[in-house]
């Protein structure tokens, strides 16, 4: 609204504001001048949004979302750490960022450590997806709840970077009575002195669901300790296709463990079941423009859920050298989406996403001549009663907003569970059968 500009009205307008400021709860987001970050120094009492026109926000010192409270995080914002500062989330967080707009928890400059995101014992849900977690002490962590603690809400980070920290992950169960459900699904996992630590882990006890990540460049990719049992970590890229290395009790004892140098297998320490292990890299990866890659992922119902155990549909997405117009790295995205718009025919579950992406900038152009090839290995369970002699698949068109299957061509299904197809974009795709009598091309739905 634009009031006049009234000397009067203007000093009743300040007044009020005035009022307002000294009523309201401790500041949560005090803005500076424009173009400044957005500081925050105080904990998050009720439900709050830090939208991306107030991004950066800063963080000064060691704040909790209350149990009461939601923080809400848009796609886009950059939530700064000083040193020693961190976010305790005993409520809830979503922070759902897109691939190209990306929530980032980093710090503040460098040499700067902050504590990282921790949610010992979540009243509501806790969602961080297509994020980058960077330069922390734990960039995520789940702590021990008391023992008479009521059932936590479940923690889930998935499609997202978890990059240089002394610890990526630390779950410890050492208290697992109501403790939180933690899901990491489709992440890349690089350069911490430690990706994964799990600790106290009861044997089948279910808190802990790895779904293909990529672990990459780790000084220990996975650590298990004082485990009840084996922890499973199957279907993870672990940086090479023989899997992963299992660390001797000297450098497993290292702390911090070194971060390695070049390239080799990851090492894995402690009691963890790892095989059967993918043979190219899961879910998230940094690939080269010049080689021909591969990126895999589970898709479907069950790799929505949060059983380790589940058998899952998967998707293998291959891209031939120079596909993608850009040099001389992008990174590759890879993961299981459930789609509100309905086709024609019976739909399946078998939806996904792929999506490259450059410098910050989605790739949704291909070199001339280029196609992405992808195979779906589906369950039954996925088909939903669609005839598999009959799957079609979808790419949802950018520049028309509708559903179309131009630019995606599927070969013949071979009596094994599998479809294999093309496609000239990277993008949203879904699966569904039809009759070709019952309807009239384009077969198309705005």
């Amino acid at each position: 609204m634009n009031l006049p500009s009234r000397p009067a009205r203007a000093a009743v307008v300040a007044l009020i504001a005035l009022v307002l400021a000294a009523l309201a709860p401790a500041a949560q987001a005090a803005r500076p001048a424009a173009g400044a970050p957005t500081l925050i120094d105080s904990d998050i009492t009720t439900s709050t949004t830090w939208a991306l026109t107030g991004s950066p926000y800063l963080v000064t010192k060691p704040i909790k979302v209350l149990a009461a409270a939601t923080l809400a995080i848009e796609a886009g914002v950059e939530v700064q750490f000083l040193q020693g500062a961190g976010l305790q989330i005993d409520g809830g967080l979503l922070a759902r960022g897109s691939h190209t707009q990306q929530i980032g928890f980093v710090a503040s400059g460098g040499g700067v450590q902050w504590l990282g995101l921790s949610a010992p014992h979540p009243a509501a849900q806790v969602t961080i997806q297509r994020a980058i977690i960077r330069n922390a002490r734990a960039g995520v962590s789940v702590a021990p709840a008391a023992p008479s603690a009521p059932a936590a809400a479940s923690v889930e980070v998935s499609e997202s970077l978890i990059d240089t920290n002394l610890i990526g992950v630390d779950a410890d169960y050492t208290v697992s009575t109501g403790a939180p459900h933690l899901t990491l699904r489709n992440n890349l996992i690089t350069s911490n002195s430690i990706g994964v630590r799990a600790t106290g882990l009861a044997n089948g006890s279910g808190l802990l669901y790895l779904s293909y990540n990529s672990f990459v460049l780790n000084g220990i990719a996975l650590k298990a300790v004082n485990a009840g049992g084996p922890v499973l970590a199957e279907h993870q890229w672990w940086g090479s296709a023989s899997g992963p290395l299992d660390g001797d009790p000297t450098y497993c004892g290292n702390d911090p463990p070194p971060n390695p140098v070049g390239a080799p297998p990851e090492i894995i320490c402690g009691s963890i079941d790892s095989a059967p292990w993918t043979i190219v890299p899961a879910g998230r990866s940094v690939l080269q423009v010049g080689k021909s890659s591969s990126l895999v992922s589970a898709i479907g119902v069950a790799a929505l859920g949060e059983n380790p155990l589940a058998t899952t549909s998967v998707v293998t997405v291959t891209i031939p050298a120079n596909t993608m117009p850009v040099t001389p790295t992008y990174e590759l995205i890879v993961g299981p989406r459930q789609y509100p718009d309905e086709l024609v025919g019976t739909p399946t579950a078998l939806d996904f996403e792929i999506s490259a992406v450059a410098s910050g900038q989605q790739l949704r152009q291909l070199a001339i001549g280029k196609q992405i090839s992808f195979q779906i290995a589906y369950t039954d369970a996925d088909l939903n009663g669609a005839d598999e002699q009959k799957l079609l698949p979808f790419r949802f068109d950018e520049s028309l907003l509708l559903w179309s299957f131009l630019g995606v061509e599927a070969g013949p299904i071979p009596p094994d569970n599998r479809l294999n197809a093309t496609l000239d974009h990277p993008g949203r795709v879904r699966v569904t059968a039809f009759e070709i009598i019952k309807y009239w091309l384009p077969i198309i739905r705005s």
